[in-house]
């Protein structure tokens, strides 16, 4: 069957029929729809033939989803599947499956709507092109939550937090779940501070009270004086943690066999917790750091100990880890050195195993 079908069927108000949206992309490229089997035309007319209440709209606009151009056969393939399940299998209906994913990730339209200046739509359209979490990818998980639930016994199709009911579901079969990543507003430091508090950006899981749990966060914390999270549904938003002077931050890096950050799920990567952020009262001076320095500054230990006032001898207690400088003598290293942040001569380690935590 191929597509003098729609010719045939189509209705004056074409623009407003789902599968004109759904095959953009071919239409496009001059490759007309493509041909399908009768029967899978047939299971698939609900999609074909999907018409929105209110008009063409962006929760029909489930085009988006294929990101990989190169493929998108393929992937509208597997888009279809997946929306086969979740309408015969999930019982899910056709206006549930357009709205659900926008509702999760972006707020409902009619709240959308309210908001027509020009800086909310730039900041959306920053927030639609920062989450973490693609619709495809919500797509494919939710149907999976759905054959989850199927095993489980659960008849929760529509959480309002979708991933941490996603989280609980996949625990519930015996299954690992997913820890979601972030970034800082800048995206050139994994976290933010302000004071007294550190933030990062992404797509966080929270109980019914809006707090985040943290097991499933990219980052762990120690001696912290709270953290909250703005997050709502599965929408991006922001992590709070309010800090004190023995706080200590680490966050969730995969490596590979050479100690290299990898992607998650390569093979051979391995989970390692990183220190972030020490306060002052539990940070460690890094006298390797300062070896470092003071070898990239091409000087010996007794011309850096001339240069700053001190022994050779004392200098080298420093640099051995033997004794630490005092207030004066740390300004001065940093000075004649050009280490602009105190950070660079804190030392870093990584997040205690939970058999050495105790």
């Amino acid at each position: 069957m191929g597509e003098e079908i729609f010719e045939e069927c189509k209705a004056k108000d074409d623009h407003r029929v789902f599968v004109s949206s759904f095959t953009f992309g071919l239409r496009k490229n001059v490759r007309g729809y493509l041909p399908v089997k009768t029967e899978v035309f047939i299971r698939r007319i609900p999609f074909y033939y999907y018409r929105a209440d209110r008009g063409y709209s962006f929760r029909s606009w489930i085009a988006d989803l294929i990101r990989d151009t190169e493929e998108y056969e393929e992937e509208l393939e597997k888009i279809y599947q997946v929306l086969e399940y979740l309408y015969y299998e999930g019982g899910v209906s056709i206006d549930e499956i357009m709205s659900y994913i926008k509702i999760q990730l972006y707020g409902k339209e009619e709240e959308s709507e309210k908001q027509h200046d020009i800086e909310t739509a730039i900041s959306k359209s920053l927030l639609y092109a920062s989450s973490w979490i693609t619709e495809e990818k919500l797509l494919y998980d939710w149907a999976e939550y759905i054959k989850i639930c199927k095993k489980i016994g659960w008849n929760d199709y529509f959480p309002e937090r979708f991933i941490t009911k996603y989280n609980e579901a996949l625990e519930m079969a015996g299954l690992s779940p997913i820890i979601y990543g972030f970034h800082s507003k800048s995206w050139l430091l994994h976290l933010d501070r302000e004071r007294n508090k550190i933030s990062c950006m992404g797509n966080f899981p929270c109980d019914g009270l809006g707090r985040p749990i943290m097991k499933w966060i990219g980052i762990r914390t120690e001696k912290v004086e709270g953290v909250s999270c703005t997050c709502v549904n599965s929408r991006y938003g922001e992590l709070i943690i309010q800090i004190n002077p023995e706080s200590m931050i680490y966050v969730l890096n995969y490596v590979d066999g050479n100690g290299e950050l990898a992607e998650p799920g390569e093979a051979g990567t391995v989970i390692s917790w990183e220190q972030q952020y020490a306060g002052p009262l539990n940070m460690v001076f890094d006298n390797e750091a300062l070896k470092e320095a003071r070898k990239a500054f091409k000087m010996t230990q007794k011309e850096l100990a001339d240069a700053i006032g001190t022994s050779v001898r004392t200098y080298q207690k420093w640099e051995n880890g033997d004794t630490k400088p005092d207030c004066q003598s740390l300004l001065r290293l940093m000075n004649w050195l050009e280490i602009e942040d105190v950070q660079y001569l804190i030392a870093y380690k990584s997040y205690p195993a939970e058999e050495e935590k105790g």
